[in-house]
């Protein structure tokens, strides 16, 4: 080959492998910068100590992040400085929220960045305190998390909140999954008692709506941290706060009033089915109406326990601290359930001895108005009681300082709503029956005189 060409053929050589290296690292992918936070992050967590270290972290953290940097850092979370940035550095899930923000997914970062300032709004309203983030959750409708959950102050309630951004048409695309989690939220609710708040930053679908509250779960719409960023139709978080404040203090009003009333009916039904118990089992001959009999008071008894301890569990929950024991939800829930099943088998031991003849029609009337003059008795007495010792309590209570006083009011409620219960159900169930012996009674004289007349005008007829 002559030299020329020779020399030609190496520089295209040389200027092909130039081109190759040129090219090689524009078409490589870039290299993902979040694994290498994230293993960063949770080893200098492992090390973390004091809250000023955890803090430096988080600021380390975000500030690293492709989709956060300190713009996001500084303008949203007030570089994490104890003045602007009002959670606790321990506050269970905070980490894994802040960890999160340093995603390469610019969607996952803006999801957990909106969940901190919710969670930031709440703390800072001295009506609330926040309890966790991103809490797992495991029922029989699946796995779940919380992504907010709070507390409270005056009542103890505990609300879970999940966060959302997600548009009409996406909430239309993901409708089976949103109705779904709200499943899950719904038995949430009714393991834990917690209040469940489904929050969107923009419109809900009213679907979406509908099938929320339709499992009662509370829907939040255009809800906003800001105050510059408002428009008409948007939702204050502020207003959000207040509402929330005034629908939890209603609830718990209720829920007092309603287990005031269970304690007052159950304490009335098992004290007097002691009583009738007693005088069963001294004059016991094991005929069939005294088993009827006995039936029918140990049923009565059964229902009194029942709804007793339910509605103690409704009053204690009064007490802060006590608000969210799963313990007290479930014996509430099947204390209940108890209750309802005692009295429908004390009815039908009722009417199986009247059917049967142990009973006279007046004997079957009078029991049925004592049975229900002694619910109705109780309820009212329960209630009133409650309200009565609850004011003595909490007056009492008052002297050990604000937590003295709900103390003091779950107390001193619970005792009268038993004493209450039993003294208005005797009440009412005694003057139930004399309405009824007083309505057979006029029906006695009724026919006396009627016979009376008829054996008058039958002897004057002689």
């Amino acid at each position: 080959m002559p030299p020329r060409k020779t020399l030609f053929a190496v520089l295209m050589v040389v200027g092909f492998s130039a081109e190759l290296h040129a090219q090689a690292p524009v078409a490589a992918p870039p290299l993902a910068r979040y694994p290498g936070i994230r293993t960063q992050f949770n080893q200098s967590l492992s090390q973390a100590l004091s809250n000023e270290q955890r803090l430096a972290l988080y600021r380390q953290t975000v500030a690293q992040g492709g989709n956060s940097g300190r713009p996001m850092l500084m303008r949203m979370f007030g570089n994490f400085q104890p003045g602007s940035f009002n959670l606790s550095p321990t506050t269970p899930g905070l980490s894994t929220t802040v960890r999160g923000l340093a995603s390469d997914n610019a969607n996952y970062v803006k999801g957990h960045a909106r969940t901190l300032r919710y969670a930031m709004s709440l703390q800072g309203d001295a009506r609330f305190n926040v309890a966790g983030l991103n809490r797992p959750r495991v029922n029989s409708a699946g796995r779940t998390d919380a992504d907010i959950v709070f507390r409270h102050q005056s009542t103890g309630l505990q609300v879970r909140m999940e966060v959302k951004n997600m548009t009409p048409a996406s909430q239309r695309a993901n409708l089976q999954n949103i109705q779904r989690q709200i499943l899950k939220m719904a038995q949430d609710a009714r393991m834990t008692g917690e209040m469940q708040v489904w929050a969107n930053r923009q419109n809900v679908l009213p679907e979406v709506r509908a099938f929320a509250e339709r499992h009662g779960i509370r829907v939040e719409e255009r809800l906003r941290t800001g105050n510059t960023n408002v428009r008409p139709g948007d939702r204050s978080f502020q207003d959000f706060a207040s509402g929330l404040d005034k629908e939890l203090r209603l609830q718990a009003k209720l829920t007092a009033m309603a287990g005031s009333v269970k304690a007052g009916m159950g304490a009335y039904l098992a004290y007097q089915a002691i009583r009738q118990l007693e005088g069963d089992v001294s004059s016991f001959a094991g005929t069939h109406g005294d088993w009827l009999r006995i039936g029918e008071h140990g049923s009565t008894l059964l229902a009194g326990g029942g709804f007793g301890s339910a509605g103690a569990a409704q009053l204690a929950r009064q007490i802060p601290a006590l608000a969210n024991s799963a313990r007290l939800v479930s014996l509430r829930k099947w204390g209940g359930r108890l209750g309802v099943a005692g009295t429908v088998l004390a009815e039908g031991f009722l009417v199986g001895q009247y059917l049967s003849g142990d009973l006279t029609e007046r004997q079957f009337w009078h029991g049925q108005a004592s049975l229900g003059g002694g619910l109705a008795g109780g309820a009212a007495g329960g209630f009133v009681g409650f309200k009565a010792g609850a004011l003595t309590g909490g007056a009492i209570g008052s002297c050990f300082g604000p937590a003295g006083t709900a103390i003091g009011a779950g107390i001193g409620g619970t005792i009268g709503a038993i004493g209450g219960g039993v003294g208005g159900g005797y009440a009412g169930a005694h003057f139930a029956g004399r309405g009824v012996e007083s309505v057979y009674r006029l029906q006695d004289a009724e026919q006396q005189e009627s016979y009376a007349q008829f054996l008058l005008s039958h002897y004057q007829q002689r």
